[in-house]
């Protein structure tokens, strides 16, 4: 960065939470130039039960500020440091609040080194952590962490980069999108958590987002559900540990809110999963719920346990956006009951349930297979198993009542998402049990409920939501009714229909073509798009940030229409129609990337023609990137990119998958170490960070098979 004679260059050192800003002052008249640690509140806040402490301090030429947050049992503390190497300072403290470290005048070049820690545990000293840290980086120096960088990011890039090309330059775009959000992810997924979607990490000015910190499933997934053929599957770490962290509250919430067993995943949560409730609560809620009491019979000791709850929540979703009146906080219900977009919403469950899977076909990890993929398998399949909802016809035939397809369609029979993913996971389940030689009972009896499990819903059943169109093609359909609210009929054939969650669980692909597969299926998806898409994905086809378009196309085997639907995706034709923030973020200079930022208060969408040409700005890829060289200037979004990695893996899995069934197969695409070679760097468990060749056979072309003969719920 470069202005009025001074230089900085910036690097965040890949082995430490450190911070190196290299400073050179080449005025006439260099002045001092200072660094400022400033809290954000007065010392002490409390409200209510939560109490928010500030802490800033200056001393041995290094000045911290520690934030302590404390709730009940909940107990989160931060620190930042800073220290300035190659030039003589002072401290000073103007406020309370306000700490300064200021380097004294000159033109010789030195280094600002920023360090930050943070934990749960009362015990450690977040502060001397920091300082440590920053003396690991004064020994290093700022040489030595440039070059530790260059050295991380080359092997980085030797596994995990694409090259792609084309006549048309197509190929050229999408691969800068593909190692663009590659290099956002790996740039953000080193801690315990993942980053949050919509901005991830790099939201400068403040979060706008509506739902807080909670990480919404659907969003969230978009970043993960491509990364495994990436090789860096390190990457997906932190997803991992933020639900395996939270499983103990995801089995109360499953006994508590629906009166099963297993574990309930919500689609909205904090990082710790929903909280317990009171007994006579979680009796009450639960009782309403499912449906075994009328909405209206909800006790008045309810309402007001629930009036401060947040309405975004899997649990409190029915709530409409509350006000103050008259200096009390008043709120409604959406008038539908108990039910919410994302209140009886179990698709979340078994999608995540077999990413767990998934990374255990990539790696044969046993350990992660044991320790952390079958417990969430195990669990998912239970709640759906003990659910009281799911009961079982005269014929034998289980259907599920009372819950959501996605968001549009609440409370319904049968519905699709929830559907497809049960007909993902249980062979998964079934498959992993018998690999672990473990729960006997529980495969025979998830094989039962698989046998006889209703098939998907199609278009020809008299209570599909989709009526069929005369004599045209049978197609899946949303759900049956009854339901407790549908949407505009019209909007059900919409981009954002998402009986597209077959892709998921690898129901319907290339391979299920094959007569001794399921072509059947294969037809439906094929029948489905097509009502979907008549003239397939053209280049004005609009295709929004969050549409998985892209990966259905690819599993179908339909080569234009991918294509198509990847650069529109990026180039991001229809901002004004999509989730991308121009107005609040993409005429900043800072991060103009940032498209898919929640909007502010008001939720308006506007773009101008200037606005929708903005670049990413010059040094906003690292030095090491293969693109920084050049500083290529080209329009990005971090979840555009994060649904290109996962289109391109998709289309090369494709082939990937099948090469992937014979040892040290190889894919046909040129990059590094190729997914499904014994050479692919994997993840021994989550939280580490070394790696392993990939050991036994790989089968990724045979997912979730039941004894190599049974898949997916076939009927």
């Amino acid at each position: 960065m470069e202005g009025d004679g001074v230089t900085t260059q910036t690097v965040a050192w890949q082995e430490e939470d450190v911070l190196a800003i290299g400073i050179e002052d080449k005025q006439e008249a260099p002045g001092a130039i200072t660094a400022t640690v400033r809290a954000l509140r007065p010392p002490v806040v409390e409200t209510k039960h939560h109490t928010a402490t500030s802490t800033v301090d200056a001393s041995e030429d290094r000045i911290t500020l520690v934030q302590t947050f404390e709730e009940g049992e909940h107990y989160c503390t931060s620190a930042i440091a800073i220290g300035i190497v190659g030039r003589s300072v002072r401290m000073q403290q103007p406020t309370q609040t306000e700490a300064q470290l200021v380097a004294e005048p000159g033109q010789e070049s030195f280094t600002v080194l920023i360090a930050t820690a943070a934990n749960f545990d009362r015990d450690v000293n977040v502060a001397a952590v920091a300082r440590e840290r920053l003396d690991h980086a004064v020994a290093e120096g700022a040489d030595g962490i440039r070059a530790a960088n260059e050295r991380w990011w080359k092997e980085f890039w030797s596994r995990a980069f694409v090259h792609l090309r084309s006549e048309d330059g197509a190929a050229e775009e999408v691969e800068k999108h593909y190692t663009y959000f590659l290099y956002l992810m790996e740039s953000s997924s080193r801690g315990s958590f993942p980053p949050n979607f919509g901005g991830m990490l790099w939201n400068t000015d403040g979060d706008y987002r509506r739902w807080g910190a909670q990480q919404w499933w659907t969003n969230l997934s978009l970043y993960y559900r491509g990364l495994f053929p990436s090789n860096g599957i390190e990457l997906t770490d932190p997803l991992f540990e933020l639900y395996s962290g939270m499983r103990g509250a995801c089995a109360t919430a499953a006994r508590q809110q629906w009166g099963s067993e297993g574990i309930y995943v919500p689609e909205t949560t904090c990082f710790n999963g929903l909280a317990d409730l009171p007994d006579d609560i979680a009796e009450g809620l639960r009782v309403l719920y499912l449906l075994e009491k009328t909405w209206e019979m909800r006790s008045q000791q309810f309402r007001e346990f629930a009036a401060a709850k947040h309405p975004h929540t899997s649990r409190w979703n029915w709530k409409a956006p509350g006000r103050f009146d008259d200096g009390h906080w008043t709120y409604t219900d959406k008038g539908t009951g108990p039910f919410g977009e994302v209140n009886h919403f179990f698709a979340s469950g078994p999608e995540l349930a077999y990413l767990y899977w998934k990374r255990y076909e990539y790696t044969r990890d046993g350990t992660w297979l044991r320790e952390y993929a079958y417990p969430m398998l195990r669990g998912v399949a239970e709640f759906f198993r003990h659910y009281s909802n799911l009961t079982r016809d005269p014929d034998g035939v289980f259907h599920l009542h009372h819950v959501n397809h996605s968001e549009p369609v609440l409370g319904a029979k049968d519905p699709f998402d929830a559907l497809v993913g049960l007909h993902g996971i249980l062979p998964a389940a079934i498959n992993a049990a018998k690999t672990l030689n473990v729960d006997a009972d529980l495969q025979s009896k998830w094989f039962d409920l698989l046998e006889n499990l209703v098939p998907l819903p199609t278009s020809d059943h008299p209570d599909s939501i989709h009526s069929r169109d005369g004599d045209g093609p049978r197609i899946w359909a949303s759900a049956f009714t009854p339901a407790a609210s549908l949407p505009n009929p019209d909007s059900l054939w919409g981009e954002f229909d998402v009986r597209c969650r077959y892709y998921d669980f690898d129901i319907a692909t290339l391979e299920t073509r094959n007569p001794c597969e399921n072509p059947e299926r294969f037809e439906l998806a094929e029948a489905t798009f097509e009502q979907c898409h008549p003239n397939g994905v053209g280049l004005e086809t609009r295709v929004p940030v969050m549409s998985s378009l892209g990966v259905i196309a690819a599993r179908l085997g339909r080569a234009s229409d991918l294509k198509n639907a990847l650069l529109n995706q990026i180039r991001a034709k229809w901002p004004e129609e999509d989730f991308v923030e121009f107005d609040e973020t993409g005429q900043l200079a800072v991060l103009p990337n940032r498209y898919d930022t929640a909007r502010r208060q008001s939720g308006t969408r506007s773009a101008t023609a200037r606005q929708r040409r903005v670049r990413i700005t010059r040094g906003s890829l690292s030095e090491h990137s293969p693109w920084s060289r050049s500083r290529a200037r080209y329009p990005c979004l971090s979840s555009v990119a994060s649904g290109v990695g996962r289109r391109i893996h998709a289309a090369l899995s494709q082939r990937i998958s099948r090469d992937r069934v014979d040892e040290g197969g190889q894919g046909g695409f040129c990059g590094g170490a190729l997914p499904g070679r014994r050479d692919v760097p994997t993840s021994k468990s989550v939280g580490e960070r070394s790696h392993t060749g990939v050991p036994g056979r790989e089968t990724a072309g045979r997912r979730g098979r039941i004894d190599g003969d049974r898949r997916y719920g076939r009927r």
